[in-house]
């Protein structure tokens, strides 16, 4: 049995020591599965490239997705000859300055002052909820049709709690697309920094989705 796994830092562990102790690992070793977790995606629009371009999802016997915020974007980088994902952070000063590149050394200023404007003076929201709506609906009807149960997870929390201050519309008011499952969930205990789930945190969402897919029968 392969699960396909995709998602931005919470799906890959991040802020965790050992990356076997990540939830999607974790529910694979219980369903006995092997999983499969594409390198990179921080993007909602990457993960769906990948998914649809890269992959042939028939393979799979379940797939478990995790959106980020939807004011995360990609470009093609012609230097590096990949996708690179941008960040809204990008915008602050102080959290991505003219000295520090790291992943975007190859950049001059006018490419960082470019983002930046972006994310100042033409980013919207309607925007970003559009194209996670477009996205969302990409890859429940690419799971669908090729008859691949999908648990469909987002980082966002369920909208009771205040708005993020470093993301750009990132919390949900008014939901265009229904989610499965929440990971912003105070209950989840967080790892030093206070944004992903520690050890403890990722065991707490398995569980929480495992029950899910025996509720759901999804295998």
């Amino acid at each position: 049995m392969k699960v396909y796994c995709d998602g931005c830092s919470w799906i890959k562990g991040a802020e965790l020591e050992d990356k076997n102790k990540k939830f999607s690992t974790l529910i694979c070793n219980e369903l006995g599965a092997e999983e499969v977790l594409p390198v990179g995606g921080k993007t909602n629009c990457s993960i769906t490239r990948r998914m649809v371009c890269d992959y042939n999802m028939s393979e799979f016997d379940m797939a478990i997705i995790q959106f980020a915020s939807p004011s995360r974007t990609e470009y093609y980088d012609e230097y590096k000859k990949r996708f690179l994902s941008i960040n809204p952070k990008l915008r602050h000063i102080g959290k991505f300055n003219h000295t520090n590149r790291v992943g975007y050394e190859h950049w001059d200023d006018s490419m960082v002052n470019f983002w930046r404007y972006y994310y100042t003076n033409v980013y919207h929201t309607e925007y970003g909820e559009t194209q996670e709506q477009i996205n969302h609906t990409t890859i429940r009807n690419l799971c669908q049709v090729n008859k691949v149960p999908l648990l469909f997870l987002t980082s966002r929390s369920d909208g009771s709690l205040p708005l993020r201050r470093f993301e750009v519309g990132y919390q949900e008011t008014s939901p265009r697309v229904k989610y499965d499952f929440y990971l912003d969930n105070p209950k989840y205990p967080r790892a030093g920094r206070g944004m992903h789930p520690n050890e403890e945190g990722h065991r707490m969402i398995a569980d929480d989705l495992l029950r899910m897919i025996d509720e759901k029968d999804l295998l």
